[in-house]
């Protein structure tokens, strides 16, 4: 009897076993799938309420500053949408310079655009709400890119187009969160991580000190590093600024030659490394588009003109964020790490350092 029993119950264990793997055969990708869906949909029901807080937060920002007359939420939502058509690049001859012309054109008419619903545009506003309306549009296109392979995921059953989506939810949603926070630093004008750069080229010269316009929203001091003439190039603040500072470079070279030209910027870290770290290299240190990084490389090779570049390393976020003691506390390493290097270059000898970033908070 007892074996009969043991063997009953064997019996029993094959058969759900083979029933499992018959149901796994049959229907595990479906289970899958829809499994990875619901996660995928709990996600992008979380970044349609931050985009809708996100949303207000800069309407009612706008809408205290406006005309009275003004329809802001139209206002807001016609400028989130807008976008810039790429260059054709068939033939790359020339492509920088309509792609520059491009930003350009952007970039004034946003910034036209805001100045036309406020009701006393003075700079720092409109660079304010320029600012928050590129972050709240940049942030409706995470939004709509989700949105969109989410909706085709369905619609298709397709669950490699899942899969993918789900395995970049954790980048989505710290570039997502990082965009999210970055608002309030742009509302209040807190300096936020990308700003380091200009914040360590700050810290070459006295407060107060006089300084001139050498490029749009781009401005010059002339000093003095351990005995080189020095040229330090960086956006103007407080306002927002990310300055034109290939043409700034191009303006100081027509006037004089430089020994070297040195940029200090922020950079994005990898994993395992710390914030605030430093490091030194060869070559020009500005992020974007590349436009003015390439006006920069196109003159010191004509003139034949080293580059040497200096960056303070932090996380996407962290350049987003407000900035944290530890990239403050490395603008000043940085700053100490442009003067050692001015010191290895030939003394009487002038030098060009550019402080790259946005200057947001950080007064002249």
């Amino acid at each position: 009897m007892p074996s009969d029993q043991y063997s009953f119950w064997q019996l029993v264990s094959l058969a759900v076993f083979l029933l499992f793997i018959v149901v796994y055969t049959l229907f595990g990708s479906r289970i899958q799938f829809h499994l990875i869906m619901s996660e995928v949909g709990s996600h992008l029901r979380m970044l349609s309420r931050m985009r809708q807080i996100l949303l207000a937060r800069v309407t009612e920002f706008i809408r205290k500053n406006a005309k009275d007359d003004t329809d802001v939420e139209g206002f807001v939502s016609t400028m989130t949408d807008y976008f810039v058509v790429e260059p054709v690049s068939l033939d790359p001859s020339g492509v920088v310079w309509k792609l520059e012309h491009l930003i350009r054109t952007a970039e004034t008419h946003l910034e036209n655009s805001v100045r036309g619903v406020l009701a006393n545009p003075c700079e720092d506003l409109v660079k304010r709400a320029t600012y928050m309306i590129e972050v709240a549009r940049a942030f409706s296109a995470i939004h709509k890119i989700v949105n969109h392979f989410y909706i085709l995921a369905r619609k298709t059953n397709n669950l490699f187009i899942a899969m993918q989506l789900h395995f970049m939810l954790p980048l989505i949603a710290r570039e997502a969160n990082a965009l999210f926070n970055a608002v309030q630093a742009f509302e209040l004008r807190i300096p936020i991580g990308d700003g380091a750069g200009v914040l360590a080229v700050s810290h070459l010269v006295t407060r107060d000190a006089p300084y001139r316009t050498i490029a749009r929203h781009t401005i010059c001091y002339e000093t003095s590093i351990n005995g080189r003439p020095a040229f330090i190039i960086r956006p103007k603040g407080p306002e927002g600024n990310t300055g034109e500072l290939g043409r700034a470079v191009e303006h100081v070279l027509a006037e004089i030659a430089p020994s070297a030209i040195i940029t200090v910027d922020a950079a994005v870290k990898l994993e395992g490394e710390k914030t605030g770290s430093i490091a030194i290299g060869t070559g020009v240190a500005i992020g974007g588009v590349g436009v003015q990084r390439f006006r920069i490389e196109e003159i010191a090779s004509k003139h034949h003109v080293p580059c040497y570049a200096i960056v303070i390393k932090m996380s996407s976020s962290e350049a987003l964020l407000p900035m944290n003691e530890a990239i403050a506390e490395a603008s000043r390493k940085a700053a100490a790490a442009v003067e050692r290097l001015v010191s290895s270059l030939p003394v009487g000898e002038p030098v060009v350092v550019v402080g790259v970033g946005n200057s947001l908070g950080i007064g002249v």
